[in-house]
């Protein structure tokens, strides 16, 4: 799929900031941190990475001009997603029983018994974990060897 001229454009003055446009969602992503960024933190956020604000002025026109999503509004992607390659893939748990998902173990484990009645010993198996890419814009990517996650009656 061929990028906007618009966006190759942008992505060329963002490459110094180590930001990346992506299109169709227009979501601004951090190279450096690997996540999608937040209209309202794209102009500071360059701040953390010691880029000075002179070199950062024009991020202002670049949100208006391209009227960034906020990444926690943006509809879940497809399962088996091909990775995206400036977002971060972190590990997460699928629930086989109601599709609820979580990036963390403990709410995965609360989850199981508060909602199923799931108690004891019990390991997570292939089919429940995912690997998650960014936590805000959520990707789902499945396949991976699972990491260790044991229920255990408390």
């Amino acid at each position: 799929m061929e990028v906007p001229a618009n966006v190759a454009r942008a992505n060329e003055e963002l490459e110094p900031l180590h930001l990346y446009l992506d299109s169709p969602e227009s979501v601004i992503v951090c190279r450096l941190c690997k996540h999608a960024l937040a209209p309202r933190s794209v102009s500071q956020h360059p701040g953390k990475h010691d880029i000075p604000r002179w070199k950062r002025a024009h991020l202002s026109r670049l949100i208006r001009e391209f009227g960034l999503s906020d990444p926690n509004t943006l509809r879940r992607r497809n399962d088996h997603y091909l990775p995206h390659p400036h977002l971060d893939i972190r590990s997460g748990y699928r629930c086989k029983i109601c599709d609820e998902r979580t990036t963390s173990c403990e709410l995965f484990k609360r989850h199981k018994r508060g909602k199923h009645g799931i108690t004891g010993v019990h390991t997570v198996d292939q089919q429940e974990h995912v690997f998650v890419l960014d936590k805000e814009w959520i990707f789902w990517v499945l396949d991976r060897p699972a990491p260790k996650c044991h229920l255990q009656s408390e």
